[in-house]
């Protein structure tokens, strides 16, 4: 005999409904909904919609509502036999399990709360995929240098590629190149992704509702028979407990877990093995439940309150009192939230594994870095060719009034001296490092300004130091009547005096430092180029309070205009001579400098506008144009991050990585002057592809 399926469905079934209906009227119950007024309603229509679970078949065969419904017929004898037992009886744990089991999963509350879930889920999906910083999260490029996220989503492919193996380049060449190009791309990445996003929630979410009625129609077609759950359940001990004093309420939920502390939660979200009760309103006098050996529920526990709460559209009850107009008023209110929290949880999670950013970490300006105060000091004054005996005096007594000043806010033990003078470039050339084969100090070159300031690293009984070298045209700033030259001439001396209390943090955090060599091979080599450039961004950080804030940016604009353009006039020029003369180490003498000074200089700008809060471009076009006619506008904020990013975690360094990220910097701008560079087993290589002066090449062939 075949059982024809009716339209109305019960996703809470009528065995379970009739205990919680009005007592003079047992074919009716209270309906409390969210948002709405209570309603008396007929317990047929109650719990129910059409075709909840199936249409009846043409053919006659058994719909998934007609085995819900056999398989009920003796879950309702089993209930019915339940609810006779006393209160603290115990009840064997594969009969609870089984009604336990099939009534918390057919419910029409799983059904919305994964419908609600999907929503939430593509609203976070348009947000995420809209944002910058959350798109290069996902895709690894938010950090300085390439990590494993990036490998794994980026590289991963690229390996695989034909035409890219064909091309024989290095993987670390291509990993770089690959990094680069996708973060200074950053802004049309987003974009696509958000139309991409978009476009498949605006495919996805009009059939959200049959997907999930689909997918809970298959997942209840399997779990008609024993399932996963159902056993977890039987490892719990049953018995029948005391309903609330006001009598229970039945939720949509049908039943409310406790995890292994206590805390009442949705069961659907509480993982099997933190797990620890769950709890079955069987009338408005009783309650199943289920727990593991040794819980205990809490004294305070109110299973009204959070049975309510945990409701995704309604409960139910015999009677409409003070009572549930109270639990009508937190309807939903645990549900919704723990909705949010998982989608929005399971979002951050996912994007902060690809992010270096520290939520919540204190500011780099807290107590200027996190520097400690100096206190009994020494340093040495030298000046050389600063006028007359009284000019002198008056530098000095200026010299040391500011020094002292400043290492009331900054740790200044590490300032060796201060040499002052007319011949800067010699004066930087004769200080004696105290160590052999010590690097040459380099200052910039006419073409792109005059040196003025630097501080440079020496050895004193086996610490680091830095000599602070000045021109005597600071000296004469210091003193001028002009008050726009004195402030000039205050800032040159605190922001070398800024250098050197970075030299301290940064040997607090990091000891030895200073002095080590910078890592091996390609990274030592690049390095060179890089050292002192991040340090240099906090110092014009520290700095630019003292200073005339829009001069001093328009003059380092000006400075790194001219570098910028140095490099891309110089380098080439050097680059069509190499390929005549062969010497790498020439071509290289004239490169590194030049992508010092732009990496160096952009720095210097970027921290002076990181502290002032002006715009590095500015009102002019000058660095713009500049920047544009290189191609390295899209660089230029890439490097403004990673320097603000670096700058955040001053004084929290965990390791000297953190400073050799920048090398990537370098190899940028090698890559805009058409030069790669990458480790092979014999050696460093750097690769200057022909192809690059191909036309200039081919130019002076014909003017020849």
């Amino acid at each position: 005999m075949s059982v024809v399926t009716g339209r109305n469905q019960h996703f809470i079934p009528r065995f379970l409904l009739r205990a919680f209906g009005i007592r003079s009227a047992r074919k009716e119950i209270w309906y409390f909904g969210r948002d709405e007024v209570a309603e008396r309603r007929s317990v047929k229509r109650t719990a129910s919609g059409d075709f909840f679970y199936s249409e009846s078949q043409a053919d006659g065969r058994p719909t998934l509502d007609d085995e819900i419904t056999r398989k009920e017929s003796g879950l309702a004898l089993l209930l019915r036999e339940i609810r006779t037992k006393n209160p603290g009886d115990t009840i064997e744990a594969a009969t609870a399990a089984a009604i336990v089991s099939h009534l918390a999963q057919r419910t029409a509350h799983l059904r919305s709360t994964i419908g609600e879930s999907m929503v939430r889920l593509f609203q976070r999906m348009k947000e995420t995929f809209s944002e910058r910083d959350k798109v290069e999260a996902l895709l690894g490029l938010g950090s300085t240098v390439p990590e494993s996220r990036f490998r794994k989503l980026v590289m991963s492919e690229l390996a695989e590629s034909l035409e890219i193996a064909r091309l024989g380049v290095p993987y670390r060449v291509l990993e770089r190149i690959a990094f680069v190009y996708a973060k200074e791309n950053a802004g049309e990445l987003v974009k696509q992704s958000a139309d991409l996003a978009n476009a498949v929630v605006d495919d996805v979410q009009p059939r959200s509702n049959d997907l999930v009625r689909d997918s809970h129609i298959k997942a209840l077609g399997r779990m008609i028979g024993p399932n996963e759950y159902e056993d977890l359940l039987q490892t719990f001990e049953w018995s029948v407990e005391p309903g609330p004093a006001a009598g229970a309420i039945l939720p949509d939920c049908v039943v409310i877990g406790l995890d292994q502390e206590g805390v009442v939660g949705n069961h659907l979200f509480i993982d099997g093995k933190e797990m620890a009760a769950i709890v079955l309103p069987i009338s408005p006098e009783k309650l199943l439940l289920g727990r593991k050996p040794g819980f205990a529920l809490r004294c305070d526990f109110d299973f009204n309150v959070e049975a309510a709460s945990l409701s995704h559209t309604f409960f139910l009850a015999p009677r409409n009192d003070e009572e549930t107009a109270r639990l009508q008023a937190v309807l939903g209110r645990k549900l919704r939230s723990a909705l949010e929290e998982i989608v929005d949880h399971g979002f951050e999670d996912t994007v902060s594994e690809g992010s270096t950013a520290e939520p919540g970490s204190e500011s780099p300006d807290d107590n200027l870095l996190g520097a400690r105060l100096t206190s009994g000091f020494q340093y040495e004054l030298s000046l050389s060719d600063c006028g007359d005996e009284r000019t002198a005096a008056r530098v000095k007594e200026e010299v040391v009034s500011l020094v002292n000043e400043l290492a009331r806010a900054m740790p200044l033990e590490r300032l060796d001296g201060i040499t002052i003078g007319s011949d800067y470039p010699g004066l930087l050339r004769a200080v004696p490092r105290g160590w052999k084969n010590a690097p040459a100090p380099d200052t910039v070159p006419p073409e792109i300004g005059v040196g003025v300031a630097q501080t440079v690293t020496v050895r004193r009984s086996g610490m680091a130091k830095g000599r602070i070298v000045l021109s005597n045209n600071v000296s004469d700033a210091l003193i001028s009547e002009d008050a726009e030259q004195r402030v000039w001439g205050h800032y040159a001396l605190v922001r070398q005096l800024a250098s050197v209390a970075l030299m301290e943090i940064v040997e607090r955090r990091l000891p030895g430092t200073l002095l080590e060599p910078a890592g091996e091979g390609i990274d030592a080599w690049l390095y060179a180029s890089v050292g002192g450039v991040p340090e240099s961004y906090a110092e014009s950080w520290m700095a630019a309070a003292f200073g005339e804030s829009e001069e001093i940016a328009d003059g380092l604009r000006e400075l790194l205009a001219a570098a910028i353009d140095h490099m891309m006039t110089t380098v080439p020029r050097e680059r069509l001579a190499y390929r005549e003369h062969g010497d790498l180490e020439r071509l290289l003498g004239a490169a590194l400098p030049a992508i010092r000074h732009v990496l160096m200089m952009s720095a210097d700008l970027l921290g002076h506008c990181a502290f002032t809060e002006e715009p590095p471009l500015g009102k002019t076009n000058v660095l713009r144009n500049a920047l544009d006619r290189a191609g390295l506008r899209a660089w230029f904020d890439v490097y403004s991050d990673d320097l603000a990013r670096f700058h955040h975690r001053s004084g929290r360094w965990e390791s000297f990585e953190e400073f050799l990220a920048f090398n990537i910097h370098a190899e940028r701008l090698l890559m805009t002057v058409g030069m790669f560079a990458w480790e092979a087993p014999e050696g460093l290589r750097v690769e200057v592809p022909l192809g690059i002066d191909l036309n200039s090449l081919f130019g002076r062939m014909r003017r020849e």
